[in-house]
């Protein structure tokens, strides 16, 4: 009899040169550059360009990308009526896969396999997931949705959509810090969701969507939202001895303590935990 490995736990499945792991060391490598080398200097365009591509890019190349995105972002009169008929209590992943699902429809070569053709849908998806996400977060507040700005790099433009004006360059910053530390993170669970339906032809926007609604879980990236009710809930530092003595009391699961894959410090957190610095760009030349 076969034995069976829950979770596909030490089931090698595939094999892929983006991301390395090192759980016992706490290392995260994209495309052989550490992420200590990455966080404080590198943009997210830059790292979405290295793990595309393989290699950093050039100063051109990183403005072809830029051209590329800002031509994509804006959402048609379809996608902004499909928000508004949402319930305002929609949980906002649940959003974001029913609008990759929506942008698909438009796509004119949905089933077209090769390489080029399936970067211009990551553009396509990468560009307008933001304006999706935003155009949802001011409909559910009454606000009128705020159109993308092509002069502004992702991290910034989202928060323009979201907030009606220029972000200040610290919130720049950190969001744009995040964006690359969660970039990519290996053979995970959503991942393989998106290879599994990708490897039927079903076509990029199907297995973005299926690796959306894996990442929905709470056992996954949906325990960044369980975390954040927690903390609201929590309200305050006063609260936090009180509240934690009474979830032990409970037995009540806490969220937002370390992550299953390290058994050192997560390589993250540091970034996280700090300014980011006015690091130099280390694209190619």
């Amino acid at each position: 009899m076969s034995e069976v490995k829950a979770g596909l736990e030490d089931v090698v499945v595939g094999q892929q040169d983006i991301c390395f792991i090192d759980g016992e060391k706490g290392e995260l490598i994209y495309r052989g550059y550490h992420i200590d080398e990455l966080a404080p200097h590198a943009t997210y365009e830059e790292v979405v360009y290295l793990l595309w591509h393989g290699k950093l890019p050039s100063q051109q190349k990183l403005a072809g990308l830029h051209e590329r995105l800002t031509a994509r972002r804006a959402l048609n009169q379809d996608h902004l009526k499909l928000i508004q008929s949402m319930p305002k209590s929609a949980r906002p992943m649940s959003v974001c896969r029913t609008g990759v699902s929506q942008i698909g429809l438009y796509d004119p070569e949905k089933l077209t396999f090769d390489k080029q053709t399936n970067l211009l849908k990551a553009d396509d998806i990468l560009a307008k997931m933001p304006t999706i996400m935003a155009t949802f977060a001011r409909y559910r507040q009454g606000l009128k949705p705020i159109p993308p700005r092509d002069d502004l790099g992702h991290a910034a433009n989202f928060l323009w959509m979201l907030n009606g004006k220029e972000p200040t360059q610290e919130a720049e910053k950190a969001l744009d810090l995040y964006l690359v530390l969660l970039a990519e993170h290996d053979y995970n669970a959503s991942t393989f969701a998106c290879r599994v339906t990708a490897s039927t032809w079903a076509g990029m926007y199907s297995a973005v969507v299926s690796g959306i609604g894996t990442l929905s879980g709470d056992a996954h990236g949906g325990a960044v939202q369980e975390a954040m009710e927690q903390f609201q809930e929590i309200g305050n530092v006063d609260n936090v001895q009180p509240w934690f003595e009474g979830a032990l009391k409970s037995k009540k699961r806490i969220m937002g303590i370390g992550h299953r894959v390290y058994k050192a410090l997560d390589p993250r957190a540091p970034h996280l935990s700090q300014s980011r610095g006015s690091g130099r760009p280390i694209r190619a030349s």
